[in-house]
């Protein structure tokens, strides 16, 4: 692992024992209701906080994906109804142990389209660049990812009614070696051009087990939920995947996957539907 993957993973364990020393002290505050259990009718709270452990188990391009994620949030229904939740909020996540799905990469390598003579002649840099990109997707190198995404959580006010999360992610895939042979993740294109697969889709989450739950002990704290269990699924647009970003080189405009392949690639690859699970506390 690169020393800046060890860097993330650091910061994202210091995160989550923070987490943890947060919910722990709420724990402690005695229940606002008796309706602690699996299933209790605890009013909504007005912080919406979530932290899980995420692992990718499907896609057409990669699996085997696992992480942390952080979602922080809002509940704006608490004006409408005390069990409404209605709430907007952003999160991040960071995916390691990626890999390609060996039929992609043996589809890409059949299907990738080297730069034309003209191309070739009106820009060096950009050839080079583009095909080490492309040797490098074909040598399967890819090693962490990072997410940003925003949305809304919704659960009606009825006992039984698991929360659903509805947002959009965008999503970088990492596939630049340093120097040490592993790879690196880039966000701004600080250090030169960065190698990524680049891509912004939408997302659905169902919360399917919802955990332990314990009701804090004043009205519109809502409650902790402990080692809940969801499934989501997410539609991304895989084909506009940008495959070169430069942010800092003015002189280069940005590069894009569905450039340098075949139509026959971008028909099977157009869209990416991934699923996968999580495992979390979260106060609701």
């Amino acid at each position: 692992m690169t020393p800046e993957l060890k860097k993330i993973f650091t910061d994202m364990k210091i995160s989550i024992l923070f987490t943890l020393f947060f919910l722990g002290l709420s724990c402690s505050c005695p229940a606002y209701t008796s309706e602690d259990g699996f299933f209790p009718n605890n009013d909504a709270g007005v912080i919406y906080l979530d932290t899980s452990i995420i692992h990718e188990l499907s896609g057409p391009v990669t699996y085997n994906g696992t992480g942390w994620t952080l979602d922080l949030g809002f509940n704006i229904g608490r004006l409408f109804h005390d069990y409404l939740h209605l709430a907007p909020y952003a999160g991040i996540r960071v995916l390691g142990n990626l890999k390609y799905k060996n039929a992609f990469l043996r589809d890409f390598a059949e299907n990738y389209s080297e730069l034309t003579q003209e191309e070739q002649e009106e820009n060096d840099f950009l050839l080079s660049e583009v095909d080490k990109v492309a040797n490098f997707i074909k040598g399967g190198k890819l090693d962490g990812a990072f997410g940003f995404s925003f949305g809304i959580v919704l659960r009606p006010p009825v006992r039984y009614f698991p929360p659903l999360k509805i947002y959009r992610l965008i999503y970088w895939s990492s596939i630049k070696p340093s120097s040490d042979g592993g790879a690196v993740i880039i966000i701004g294109g600080s250090h030169g051009p960065a190698y990524t697969l680049d891509r912004a889709g939408w997302g659905f989450e169902l919360i399917t087990f919802p955990g332990y739950s314990m009701g804090f002990r004043y009205p519109g704290t809502g409650s902790l939920n402990i080692g809940y269990i969801s499934l989501y699924v997410e539609i991304m647009d895989f084909i506009d995947d940008v495959l070169i970003w430069s942010s800092n080189l003015a002189e280069y405009k940005d590069q894009y996957l569905k450039d340098y392949v075949t139509d026959k690639f971008k028909d099977k690859y157009r869209t990416e539907i991934r699923m996968g699970m999580k495992i979390g506390i979260n106060i609701l």
